[in-house]
């Protein structure tokens, strides 16, 4: 999870100028502290971008997905 941590921190801005908007999906809580501090700076900065949307999938699964439909 480090080297995806030290690239979200250097590419956002980046991505951001090109006009990529960055979401993610899967179990965020898990993740280390850090990384989910840098997930949600990524968020925010490109939340108003209409380019291009990059959805990353973390910590995810699909019957993870199965399972929250069920509950709900």
């Amino acid at each position: 999870m480090l080297l995806f941590e030290r690239m979200l921190r250097q590419e956002v801005e980046a991505m951001s100028k090109a006009g990529v908007r960055i979401s993610f999906i899967g179990n965020l809580v898990s993740l280390p502290a850090v990384l989910q501090a840098e997930i949600s700076r990524a968020i925010a900065m490109t939340k108003n971008n209409e380019g291009l949307d990059l959805i990353v999938a973390l910590n995810y699964g699909g019957g993870m997905r199965l399972s929250k439909y069920v509950r709900s």
